[in-house]
């Protein structure tokens, strides 16, 4: 055995061992620690050994411990007992010096410094960006520490008194170390940690009350001594030598204040901190949700400075002091001072001189620390700074479906996926709901342009804070381009993704405004519209139009109204019409004209009425009159009346014809007007059955000779004998005369005042040959 290692077997309270050396390679000559509560402990140890070739890979990999002697008082007054106090941990950093020694073989040495901190230190190298989703604090914490494959009841247990930790929709990582987001995140909370020591290694303990606290290692109790020198032999009694109390002024008082866009409630939310104290503390932003969360949020800030108002430090001995444990303070001189204690920081100083080949030749330890009552609750300060986000971020719309349509909730919202988001989530899982913001928004109106499914945006963050992201606008990228390029830098443009476009061009000389729906157009205009065209108006409907105007239409034509009706033209008035023509009114029907009046017709005109025909028939069920001055013909169901200052019938040649052949002309002879015109015929209707007429114009000239009249029966049967009614006939005579008549309902009629000859009867509605003389 080397003098070296020998000497390190005698006499030694400090030591150090790490899996990657075997025991004793390595010895300690001094170590400087520093422990508090929700802080990461870290000890620079100084170390000797005989051996340069030490790798320091290794020596980072694996972890160590630190042993501390310590001499506890033996049972019963025995002899004293020594048991050593361990400090795991994982080395931070391992530096190698010079090779010392006598240069004697074997005696030469060289120096090493070994940085140790706790196992979780290494998350404080983990410098990542991103997102939690709908977790508690204590949840993700907890996910973290799984993550990075530390065991939970080992490697860490949680000591939570509140289980109504607030479910957070949102919260980012954003480039800053897990450590730190973890911490600032605990620290936001009032959550605190501190590390128990054990046989195999530390224990991170996380917790938000007095109860997560422990004693300190096999001390109850720990005596104020101020009159001994320290530092002492390790083998004396531990003792507190130096204690003082400092009391600071905090705030009286603490006001925290939140927006929540949901939320319309009052989030003001206040807590006393000390009756002596001045000023108030107030905050705004703490992203709470509801004045419940304030209420509790203001209450830990009060805390936070609450247990700092009054605070303890000294100088001690008691190697076993760890921040986070609690010890009872026994011996002081004033008497209100002798309670129990929380340890909140403590730092080691220990020395321990070596000479090779002899036995430690020094030792000293000794601590200060820092402590609060046991009974003021502890809340870490707020130290980790929080990230904020400068500027804008980009981000792509995220949705569940395929992004046909855009995906919004009820209020609007969208989903995002950040770049430095490394989670790999999508499908309208990466974020919470993120509102936009609209250039034009209220109560029951505003504006919005649904953003699809990959669409860059850019966000902002509501004061820099990461967990409040909002959409200021969508970025064109090539494969989105914008609208509006080179070609056409006049237009101003929007277009949706169904293809629906409104175009303001400002070309100089070719100024217009373009609208295009895809599909349909709807305008709905609760009041007027008033509609001016400086010049043409041009309609194009490639289908039906449709117009339904509830009450009236005016329209004023200040020249010509030209219509161009391919097909059909419907007109249907359930009142009535009125057409006021100031010039002439033409009218050409290349068909028939059909008019069917429900009631009466009358037309009037201060000039001539000239009707042209090939053929005219008027037919009325109940009667025809024909009316100039004092003249008529009445034509209705008992006959044909002509009244008249003079009737004249005046014709070449009258003749009554009864169908092929002649008919018999029979009954006494009669007169007539004297003939002063050419001869005329007698219309169909003017005479009925039993009833004839002679027609002619003027008056009989005075001492012209009666002409001689006769009569005439006409009466006519079908196949069968049966008589055929109201059928319409008509006599021509020799003379031209004509008189056309109807049946009475046996199909006979009686004809007078026939001119002398034979007259042919004729039945214009029949065909010819359809029946025979009677």
């Amino acid at each position: 055995m080397s003098p070296l290692k020998k000497s390190t077997e005698e006499g030694r309270y400090l030591t150090f061992y790490g899996d990657a050396v075997e025991a004793h390679t390595l010895m300690v000559t001094s170590l400087q620690g520093r422990e508090a509560v929700s802080s990461l402990y870290r000890f620079e140890v100084d170390l000797v050994s005989n051996r340069a070739d030490i790798d320091s890979a290794k020596m980072l990999a694996q972890p160590a411990w630190i042993g501390i002697k310590e001499a506890m008082a033996g049972a019963k007054g025995g002899a004293p007992q020594i048991r050593t106090l361990q400090i795991h941990g994982a080395l931070a950093s391992f530096e190698q010096f010079d090779s010392r020694g006598d240069g004697k073989a074997g005696l030469n040495w060289v120096i090493y410094k070994a940085v140790f901190v706790p196992r979780v230190w290494r998350l404080s190298l983990d410098l990542r960006s991103r997102i939690f989703l709908d977790a508690t604090v204590p949840e993700i914490v907890e996910s973290i520490l799984k993550d990075a494959g530390f065991e939970k009841g080992k490697d860490y247990e949680f000591r939570l008194a509140r289980k109504d930790y607030a479910k957070r929709e949102y919260v980012v990582q954003y480039g800053e170390s897990t450590w730190s987001f973890v911490s600032r995140w605990m620290e936001h909370e009032g959550i605190s940690y501190h590390f128990l020591q054990g046989d195999r290694g530390e224990t991170l303990v996380i917790g938000d009350g007095p109860d997560c606290f422990g004693p300190v290692l096999g001390m109850a109790s720990v005596s104020y001594r101020p009159r001994i020198q320290l530092p002492k032999g390790w083998m004396e009694e531990e003792t507190i030598a130096e204690f003082s109390s400092l009391r600071r002024r905090v705030p009286a008082g603490v006001i925290l204040k939140d927006y929540n866009y949901r939320n319309d409630a009052d989030l003001k939310a206040d807590s006393p901190i000390s009756e002596g104290g001045a000023g108030t503390l107030y905050e705004y932003g703490d992203h709470y949700k509801d004045p419940a969360e304030g209420k509790r949020l203001a209450q830990t800030r009060a805390e936070e400075l609450r247990c700092r108002e009054h605070v303890f430090s000294g100088r001690s001995d008691v190697r076993s002091f760890r921040a986070g444990a609690v010890s009872q303070l026994e011996g002081h001189y004033r008497q209100d001072l002798n309670q129990r204690y929380l340890l909140t920081e403590v730092t080691h100083s220990a020395e321990q001189t070596l000479v090779l080949g002899q036995r430690s030749t020094s030792q000293a330890y000794v601590n200060t620390f820092t402590c609060i009552p046991a009974t003021v609750p502890f809340r870490p300060a707020r130290a980790t700074p929080k990230p904020k986000v400068a500027g804008l971020l980009n981000a792509r719309i995220d949705a569940a479906g395929e992004g046909e349509y855009a995906e919004v909730d009820a209020e609007g919202r969208y989903k995002v996926v950040f770049p430095f988001d490394l989670s790999g989530r999508g499908g309208g899982t990466a974020t919470r709901w993120v509102r936009m913001a609209q250039p034009y928004l209220g109560a029951g109106f505003g504006m919005h342009f649904p953003l699809h499914k990959g669409t860059e945006v850019v966000v902002a963050h509501v004061n820099g804070d990461p967990d409040r992201p909002i959409i200021v606008g969508a970025v064109a990228t090539p494969k989105a381009p914008s609208p509006v390029v080179d070609k056409n830098s006049t237009q101003c443009v929007l277009k949706s993704g169904g293809n629906n476009a409104i175009v303001f061009d400002d070309l100089k000389g070719e100024e217009r405004w373009f609208l295009r729906a895809q599909k349909n157009q709807e305008i709905r205009v609760e009041n007027d519209v008033f509609e001016r065209v400086g010049h043409d108006r041009h309609l194009t409907v490639k289908h039906d139009q449709i117009e339904h105007v509830e009450n009236d239409l005016h329209q004023r034509i200040d020249r010509d109204h030209i219509q161009d009706i391919q097909g059909n033209r419907h007109l249907t008035l359930q009142g009535n019409e009125s057409i006021d023509i100031a010039g002439r009114a033409s009218l050409t029907v290349e068909g028939d004209v059909v008019h069917v009046l429900m009631a009466g017709h009358s037309e009037e005109t201060t000039g001539k009425y000239y009707l042209k025909a090939n053929g005219i028939v008027i037919e009325s069920p109940s009667g025809l009159t024909l009316k100039c001055g004092g003249n008529s013909v009445v034509i209705d169901a008992a006959g044909v009346t002509l009244t008249g200052a003079a009737l004249t019938l005046d014709g070449a040649t009258t003749k009554i014809n009864s169908g092929p052949g002649s008919a018999a002309v029979s009954g006494a002879a009669g007169s007539a007007a004297t003939p002063i015109a050419a001869a005329k015929s007698i219309e169909p209707g003017d005479l009925e059955a039993g009833a004839a007429a002679q027609a002619g114009e003027g008056t009989a000239a005075a001492g012209a000779p009666e002409a001689k009249t006769s009569w005439v029966e006409v009466e006519l049967k079908d196949d069968k004998g049966k008589p055929i009614p109201k059928e319409l006939y008509e006599v021509v005579f020799p003379d031209g005369t004509v008189i056309r008549g109807r049946l009475d309902k046996k199909g006979k009629s009686k004809v007078k005042g026939c001119p002398s000859g034979e007259g042919k009867i004729g039945f214009p509605r029949l065909d010819k040959g359809g029946w025979s003389k009677g």
